[in-house]
């Protein structure tokens, strides 16, 4: 049985601000760093290397990624005046940049520069070494490694913050081997402590529950993953890696969509393409373009999933011959994308070239997740072609790897075709004593999963749209009725456009509207009818 969150000791209101207002407040000391550093005079901060070595730190902070790459290049151009510890200090900073542009090659061009830490660094130079290589190992597929660069940091006494920030590292490398019972006790540990603890930088928190989503969702507990993500959206985007948003936002847009809440799924998966492209972060787009395919195909929309595809195509035609990491990865969804239009075409055979040797790859390079998947949609193509005795070996050998590893969304939602699968199985008695009552729970956790996709509609003036509308909708709905467009909103509420736009979504999805005017004639409507019941 799984453990539920702890529930948090309440505090004095005196003993700390919120969360976001720490956030502000972290965020409003350094833009006022910066802000001192730019006043000085222009040749005195060009002299002073270090000066310009804060200013990029202050950069790649506030996520001012452009303007980082410059100062690096300017920097880099005048070797001759950096000393070796500042030079050390401008590695860090490059593969800081790669890990935010999620460029593992980038690492791994700058591994020996990273690994030749000078003896007198700093606990900063000490994490940093350890967090990006680690990074990097892990979406090289090389797991043991990434831990013990973990480790090894660990050990020489780093600040509170940036152990954290390794434990959710270490955390991920469990959950990309799909090892997800390790990966959510050192992912829940490490949120928990964040959040107790006032030092700690809100980013870290963010980090943790963006990557402790993934865990919960796969284990089925979805709106748990829903609401653990909800409240951390724009913190999330502003202060985490890449790998924890991608992670928190596709297991959101599931979450909504298993939920029956379809306009809110697609709004959190658009956000998601916007982060990606606003970033220029591909393998993030790939993702959001794979789960977009994935949906128009089960609602047997093929020309927009075809569509899809070719964008898929392309992305990977950018990343040809990239190697492992993210480029690989890039290839990976792409030939998720291509089984699944061979499975939809009935195209078994073609299915089964693509999955064979991507199958063994996964199992190669410990990625037992994606290997179990893999194995699995192999039993649903050799059943296609009925060939029963190879679908039941299949089917045999992602039950006994699911089991192990404790997965169940990868495999439902792989096809509404899996409950069918595991029910026949069961019928036969093809499945011994442990795998059956496995194969069980993954049969009510799709039966249940079902019930919940139907929501019922509220009725009109019944209340009940009314009170699903969230405090901070109702700002957002109450600023569109002055005409409002979504980026004076933006900056009225202090968040993004693609934050409003979001919202807007939400709420469209929860009065039964499509755009903006209905959605304010429809919440005066309903206020209006709620006023003599509240009188």
């Amino acid at each position: 049985m799984r453990c539920r969150p702890a529930t948090r000791r309440p505090r004095p209101t005196s003993w700390r601000p919120s969360r976001p207002a720490c956030w502000r407040a972290a965020r409003g000391a350094l833009s006022q760093l910066a802000g001192l550093v730019h006043r000085l005079p222009a040749e005195q901060v060009r002299q002073r290397i270090g000066l310009r070595l804060l200013l990029a730190n202050l950069q790649l902070y506030a996520r001012n990624l452009d303007a980082l790459e410059q100062s690096l290049r300017e920097i880099e151009a005048e070797q001759e005046a950096i000393d070796a510890r500042q030079r050390y200090r401008l590695t860090l900073l490059r593969g800081g940049l790669a890990l935010q542009r999620d460029d593992t090659n980038a690492v791994l061009a700058i591994q020996a520069a990273l690994e030749a830490i000078p003896d007198d660094a700093d606990a900063y130079a000490l994490a940093g070494r350890g967090h990006v290589l680690a990074w990097m190992h892990m979406n090289r597929g090389e797991f043991a490694r990434a831990r013990a660069v973990l480790a090894d940091s660990a050990a020489r006494g780093v600040g509170l913050g940036r152990l954290l920030v390794g434990r959710c590292l270490e955390g991920m490398s469990y959950a990309l081997e799909g090892r997800m019972t390790e990966a959510e006790h050192r992912l829940r540990a490490a949120l928990q402590e964040a959040e107790s603890d006032p030092s700690v930088d809100v980013g870290v928190a963010c980090v943790a529950a963006g990557l402790l989503s993934d865990t919960l969702y796969e284990s089925n507990e979805l709106e748990a993953a829903a609401r653990l993500i909800e409240p951390r959206i724009e913190l999330l985007e502003r202060t985490s890696i890449p790998d924890a948003v991608v992670r928190a936002l596709v297991v959101l847009a599931h979450a909504h969509w298993l939920g029956g809440r379809r306009l809110e799924a697609l709004a959190t998966l658009e956000r998601l393409e916007d982060y990606g492209s606003r970033q220029h972060l591909d393998r993030v787009l790939s993702h959001a373009l794979l789960l977009r395919l994935r949906w128009h195909l089960r609602q047997g929309e093929t020309p927009q999933a075809q569509e899809l595809l070719a964008r898929l195509v392309a992305l990977g035609e950018r990343h040809a011959g990239g190697g492992r990491g993210a480029a690989g990865e890039i290839r990976g969804n792409l030939l998720r994308a291509r089984v699944e239009m061979c499975l939809h075409w009935n195209d078994f055979g073609a299915a089964l070239d693509l999955l064979r040797p991507a199958a063994a790859r996964a199992e190669a390079t410990g990625r037992g997740r994606r290997a179990a998947s893999l194995q699995l949609q192999m039993a649903l193509a050799e059943r296609g072609l009925g060939h029963a005795d190879a679908a039941r070996q299949n089917l045999v050998q992602a039950l006994r790897l699911g089991h192990r590893l404790g997965l169940m969304r990868c495999l439902l939602d792989l096809s509404l075709e899996v409950a069918q699968v595991l029910q026949a199985a069961l019928d036969e008695g093809a499945l011994d004593p442990v795998l059956g009552f496995y194969a069980q729970r993954l049969l009510a956790a799709a039966q249940q999963t079902q019930q919940r996709a139907q929501p019922p509609r509220p009725a009109a003036g019944d209340g009940s749209a009314l009170d699903s509308i969230s405090e901070r909708e109702r700002e957002v709905l109450a600023l569109v009725a002055q005409a409002m467009p979504n980026k004076k909103i933006a900056r009225v509420l202090g968040v993004t456009p693609h934050t409003v736009k979001w919202h807007l979504r939400k709420i469209y999805g929860k009065l039964g509207v499509a755009e903006r005017d209905e959605a304010v004639a429809r919440m005066r409507d309903l206020e209006i009818r709620e006023s003599p019941r509240a009188s």
